[in-house]
């Protein structure tokens, strides 16, 4: 039995983070059949065609034997969220909201703009277009790949 808590579709191959066991897992059958890989502890996992990146505590960490094995990547900043909408392309968020953007498969790093705080989820629907969830349940959208975001939903105050 797994406990998925971060999922993501990279070409034809499904990743996946086991709570339970601390592995990432992978299917290449639509999620038919898995197999363990790394036990390494990620809050958010990305994936191209030839490689998965996840977040860690210790910094973003990158496999191109299809999560069997990690490595630090030296240069990338600390990322809570990470997500590769298209090959090569990395995008997230650190711990103090601040969105990170690396075009050459995160050899190097821009700066864009800044959430209101931690982000709880991040996705990136393209390149360009960007929504994060706030620990306060307010989403914020950036259609201009990072540098600007504006309130998408707000809660109802209970």
């Amino acid at each position: 039995m797994a406990d998925f808590h971060a999922i993501q579709l990279a070409v034809e191959t499904l990743y996946a983070y086991d709570s339970q066991s601390g592995q990432l897992r992978r299917s290449a059958d639509g999620g038919e059949t898995w197999m363990t890989g790394a036990e390494e502890p990620m809050n958010d996992l990305a994936g191209d065609r030839a490689r998965v990146f996840v977040t860690t505590p210790q910094g973003l960490k990158v496999s191109g034997n299809g999560g069997m094995e990690f490595e630090d990547m030296a240069n990338a900043p600390l990322l809570s969220h990470v997500e590769s909408p298209v090959e090569d392309v990395l995008i997230g968020p650190g711990p103090d909201g601040r969105i990170h953007t690396s075009r050459d498969g995160g050899k190097s790093w821009q700066d864009g703009g800044k959430l209101p705080g931690p982000v709880t989820a991040f996705t990136a629907v393209d390149v360009q277009r960007l929504l994060a969830a706030t620990e306060d349940g307010t989403v914020m959208e950036s259609k201009d790949g990072g540098k600007n975001f504006a309130v998408a939903f707000r809660p109802a105050n209970g």
